[in-house]
């Protein structure tokens, strides 16, 4: 999961069964869907249909390997400049 490259909203090129918890909808030919692209050989990509994509994408913000790259530098950079920041490191 955490190594795992961000998912791509592409469009179906065949029909594809949506992968979601419980869900039975179709992608049909020429729908956007979510790809998410898995390390494990056995189910290389797992596919979201618009609805079942959100929860998803979600987590996947949360990744620490965020489009390719680690991103925790840049979140830490962002967290010591804000203001609040600021004000609780000078009460302290």
């Amino acid at each position: 999961m955490w190594d795992e490259p961000m998912p791509k909203w592409r469009k179906a090129q065949k029909q594809h069964q949506c992968q979601g918890d419980g869900c039975a909808k179709v992608i049909a030919r020429g729908d956007r869907y979510l790809d998410r692209a898995l390390r494990e050989p056995t189910h290389s990509h797992l596919r979201y249909c618009q609805e079942c994509a959100r929860p998803v994408i979600e987590r996947a913000k949360g990744y620490h390997f965020f489009r390719g790259r680690n991103d925790f530098p840049d979140r830490y950079h962002e967290r010591i400049s804000s203001a609040q920041w600021k004000s609780l490191k000078q009460s302290h």
